[in-house]
């Protein structure tokens, strides 16, 4: 595993607000970030100037974006913050609310596409791992027995990896089946989970600095990079073709 620090190699835009979120489209060159305010942009370095997708100061983010997704296909993003609804851009309809929960006082912390796009997976403080079909509504929860933080759908659509505040890390199957115990060694919060694009290797990252790639089949440690030597980590990005 090839780890890059270093400086930024440019400067993609100047924004007026503290930005909060980023997130990445797998495979290409966009990516959106959401901003302290509630906002929400594209930004494209080929293409030109940032596109504001979603306005600041929306009441159901209530102040900053604390998870972001893009869907693969682009022509849809979800952010959500402070309270307990989803805000949907479609490339091809209005902005939609998606409702999380009831309350109120929640922070979601992460939220995915599946693969094809019709489905959104959201956790939240209360550690609710929901799925939410798009094209129904319907919402449906999933049990994970642990204090879920971090998410992420495999290629295929048939797992979803989830860590949570201690390090651990799972596979849990969305039809039947037995979840898969990953051999993490974090022992700290998970900060980033992310699957490489031929979904071979599962790359997990640590709050404490350790960031660790796994074999999704069978649930081995394949290796791991230590960059506790920066200090705290707050996410990390595997590229598409796994080794960096």
């Amino acid at each position: 595993l090839r780890v890059l620090q270093g400086l930024p190699l440019e400067r993609i835009v100047t924004h007026t607000r503290r930005l909060s979120r980023l997130a990445v489209q797998s495979g290409r060159d966009t990516l959106v970030a959401g901003d302290a305010a509630g906002g929400v942009l594209r930004l494209d370095p080929v293409t030109g100037p940032p596109e504001a997708l979603i306005p600041p100061t929306q009441p159901a983010l209530l102040r900053s974006v604390k998870a972001l997704a893009i869907s693969p296909d682009g022509r849809r993003v979800a952010a959500a913050g402070y309270a307990g609804t989803i805000t949907l851009w479609q490339a091809d309809g209005p902005l939609r609310k998606i409702e999380n929960e009831e309350s109120q006082e929640l922070v979601t912390l992460d939220l995915a596409f599946s693969p094809d796009g019709s489905t959104i997976a959201s956790v939240s403080t209360t550690h609710l791992l929901v799925l939410h079909d798009l094209a129904s509504g319907r919402r449906r929860a999933l049990a994970t027995g642990m204090a879920t933080t971090r998410l992420a759908f495999s290629p295929d659509g048939r797992r979803l990896a989830v860590g949570d505040e201690k390090g651990t890390v799972k596979l849990l199957p969305l039809q039947a089946g037995a979840a898969l115990a990953v051999a993490s060694g974090g022992t700290s919060e998970v900060v980033t989970l992310m699957y490489s694009g031929d979904g071979r290797l599962l790359l997990a990252a640590f709050e404490d600095g350790i960031v660790e790639r796994y074999d999704p089949q069978s649930g081995r440690k394949v290796d791991r990079a230590d960059v506790r030597e920066y200090g705290r980590l707050t996410a990390a990005a595997l590229a598409p073709d796994g080794d960096t």
